[in-house]
């Protein structure tokens, strides 16, 4: 059965692929366009907060960028910078000024912080308050040293122009204006609700939480359209085409999977091998499957091994390091997870050239004996800290708790927690050794560079690192015209390999299922995906007969 498992599955994805590239057309001259519905989507964890100056996760994320826009956005089809609140933006050579000129007429969502619960419209003024909020310290701001030292001046021109000056060179600037610390909210928000925000975002997005039962902690969330949303298809109608969007969070993969079958949810999305193995038998049973759009997309993101040793850990040792880097095969976890043998990480970050260890486990052993540990004799049992993302982490890290029980006779125990208790795990330093995902809010090195700078402790620095080297190679490469060829950025990128605060394991990929009925939907390796111009097909009218 399992010969006959992996001959069917490339037959069954190309069908479904076909499929899912018919149903990618345009839509907005078809007459089969159906305008509103709800779109029912699953987040495997319950987002921690909508706050934007809070936001680590992609969970949270996901949800958040329906709700706010910042001054510039990723293109979801090209992946380049464009405007998004500005109706245009500069920056001059060397990356100290950016000017935008702000779209008028864009309001905030209608809520009851504002007068008569009516929306205002944005102004620069609030660009300005929010840019200057990111700066301040707060046990809720996680941006903040992204931008630490770095603003000189915000200058505001009337109620549409605002020019930013740094004090320094930052190539990186701008990338991090089209990410969650770039979202633009209203002072009155802040002022109404405090540490509340979190569960009451206002925005300009293209969907709004419209009413308290709309949300039911832990169980349920719906957003509404954003009846003033200011973007237009390109025949002059207003987006969004739907109602809204259901969130359900359901941890168990094959109860979101029964529920798609069972056409109580839209899309399911990062399907793994249980998932894809339901699919192929239940194809070949009864051939429901051949209908469903199915999409793929190479992730902005990165599964790592992450360290924080604490003071007399075992974990300090860097041949020890070395030595758990040699006996993980990150392709035995991936195919636990994929039926490929794909195993990629992004040029983005980690480039071409980088001399990591590779599964090896006479090298292995070498080193743990090195490290004093010949046999695993002395090693001290290890917490491996993670969150369960439905099923997804808990089988990544049985498979590497098995490999370096194996390989190096070191005990490890699984310390299975919610995303928030994981979160505040890491910001505190409790976790020493940690199964982390890193979702890039950017295609720029810095994105994941800057964790590791040393003034970036807690966050997003949670390894702890304290290298100057490394701090000047980032700081030299995010002053080059060219980041992506920055010899600053190589160096910074060895030099954290070298010290292995982090084994890197693979890319992920988005494997994604959709219903038939839906138009406009588009995987891409953005964290986030984009519904302004989804939509649902026509539902077909039968006709009486007599």
């Amino acid at each position: 059965m399992k010969r006959i498992y992996f001959l069917i599955l490339p037959i069954l994805f190309t069908l479904l692929s076909s499929c899912g590239e018919e149903k990618e057309k345009t839509v907005e001259d078809d007459k089969n366009r159906f305008i509103g519905g709800m779109m029912r989507v699953n987040e495997p964890e319950y987002f921690t907060t909508l706050y934007p100056h809070g936001i680590a996760n992609a969970y949270s994320l996901r949800i958040a960028s329906q709700i706010f826009e910042g001054l510039v956005r990723y293109n979801p089809n090209t992946l380049e910078l464009e405007p998004s609140l500005a109706k245009s933006f500069q920056a001059n050579a060397d990356n100290t000024i950016f000017s935008f000129e702000l779209k008028q007429g864009i309001h905030f969502h209608d809520n009851p912080c504002f007068p008569n619960d009516k929306g205002r419209e944005l102004k620069a003024s609030d660009i300005k308050y929010c840019l200057e909020r990111l700066q301040e310290p707060s046990k809720n701001n996680l941006g903040r040293n992204y931008v630490k030292g770095q603003i000189e001046s915000i200058n505001i021109t009337g109620n549409y122009k605002v020019e930013i000056r740094l004090n320094r060179p930052n190539n990186y600037f701008i990338h991090l204006l089209a990410g969650p610390y770039g979202y633009i909210f209203p002072k009155e928000a802040v002022d109404q609700y405090g540490d509340f925000i979190r569960e009451n975002p206002v925005g300009t997005g293209p969907f709004m939480l419209a009413h308290p039962n709309d949300l039911i902690d832990g169980l349920h969330l719906t957003l509404r359209k954003n009846p003033n949303f200011h973007q237009t298809d390109s025949t002059g109608f207003q987006l969004p085409y739907l109602d809204g969007i259901e969130y359900s969070f359901i941890k168990d993969k094959q109860t979101s999977l029964r529920k798609f079958r069972n056409q109580e949810l839209d899309a399911v999305y990062r399907l793994m091998n249980n998932d894809v193995r339901a699919i192929v038998m239940d194809t070949l049973e009864t051939g429901r499957y051949h209908n469903f759009q199915k999409h793929q997309a190479n992730e902005w993101s990165i599964h790592m091994l992450g360290f924080r040793p604490s003071a007399g850990s075992v974990l300090e040792n860097p041949l020890l390091r070395k030595a758990m880097a040699y006996a993980i095969d990150p392709k035995r976890v991936y195919q636990k997870l994929y039926v490929t043998d794909s195993l990629t990480v992004p040029n983005s970050f980690w480039g071409d050239s980088l001399d990591f260890p590779s599964y090896n486990l006479d090298s292995a052993k070498t080193f743990l004996q090195r490290a004093g540990f010949k046999n695993g004799q002395g090693l001290s049992t290890l917490a491996l800290f993670i969150y369960a993302d439905g099923e997804r982490n808990s089988i990544v890290a049985k498979e590497i708790q098995r490999q370096l029980q194996r390989n190096l006779r070191m005990r490890v125990v699984l310390n299975t927690m919610s995303v928030k208790d994981y979160e505040e795990n890491l910001m505190q330093g409790k976790a020493q050794l940690f199964l982390y995902e890193w979702f890039f809010r950017s295609p720029h090195p810095a994105d994941f560079l800057l964790g590791l700078k040393s003034s970036n402790n807690p966050y997003p620095n949670i390894f702890g690192q304290n290298s100057p080297t490394i701090d000047n190679a980032l700081a030299a490469g995010m002053s080059a015209s060219d980041p992506l060829t920055s010899p600053s950025f190589e160096q910074a990128k060895k030099l954290a390999m070298d010290n292995l605060s982090i084994i890197p394991l693979w890319q992920d990929h988005n494997y994604t299922l959709c219903q038939p009925k839906i138009r406009n939907f588009r995987a891409t390796g953005l964290p986030y995906q984009t519904y302004t111009n989804i939509c649902f097909e026509r539902p077909k009218v039968l006709e009486q007969v007599d």
